[in-house]
């Protein structure tokens, strides 16, 4: 996040220069412009691993907490990741659920959220796994590759570092309530994009 701000913060500088000034600088204008797209698209790669790294944790947490011999068939698999991989997709809506036998996903504001981070952040992220000049096929939004992929900036990093804080924060409520404090990680997180997001905020206004 901090890659984002200051590359970001450096390119603002310019927008006011004059044609001439843009020039003469475009070699340095132009290194900024690398390094703000691969500070913002390694950020969205590591939002999504670090997603389904908590949601793994919740299932490994659930497993070794209950009688594993109760649970389903269908359930363990899907709990376990295994035999078959099991899509990001389908973990953040049924885990919660399994996990503690109410949907999450109920909730209005919830929803939009979790509709937010797989309907519109998540075709970026694809487009940086799965490049591809086909487009994605229509059950899975139509979506052009390799348009998503160039469109990529910095409101589409600090978007996904948002959605993610907030799923987080849903997600860990929901399975603990109250009954577990935040991993420090998560709270030093929250501050890192709040932080990053307040500073883009005011180079905007500045602007």
């Amino acid at each position: 996040m901090e890659f984002i701000v200051q590359s970001q913060t450096e390119l603002k500088k310019y927008s006011r220069n004059t044609h001439q000034a843009l020039e003469k600088d475009s070699a340095q204008i132009s290194l900024l412009i690398r390094q703000n797209k691969f500070a913002t698209r390694s950020v969205i790669l590591f939002c999504f691993s670090l997603m389904e790294a908590y949601l793994n944790g919740l299932a490994w947490d659930y497993m070794q907490s209950v009688d594993v011999s109760t649970l389903s068939n269908t359930t363990k698999k899907l709990l376990e990741d295994a035999p078959n991989p099991v899509s990001l997709r389908k973990k953040l809506e049924k885990y919660p659920q399994k996990i503690t036998g109410s949907d999450i996903w109920l909730v209005q504001t919830n929803k939009e959220t979790l509709n937010a981070f797989l309907n519109i952040v998540k075709p970026f992220r694809d487009s940086l796994v799965h490049p591809s000049p086909f487009s994605a096929p229509e059950k899975l939004g139509g979506h052009d590759k390799l348009r998503l992929l160039y469109r990529i900036d910095y409101d589409t990093g600090l978007l996904t570092a948002n959605l993610l804080v907030s799923l987080l924060e849903l997600l860990h409520f929901h399975v603990y309530s109250e009954s577990k404090q935040f991993p420090e990680w998560f709270t030093q997180l929250k501050q890192e994009v709040e932080n990053a997001s307040n500073v883009v905020r005011k180079i905007e206004v500045e602007t």
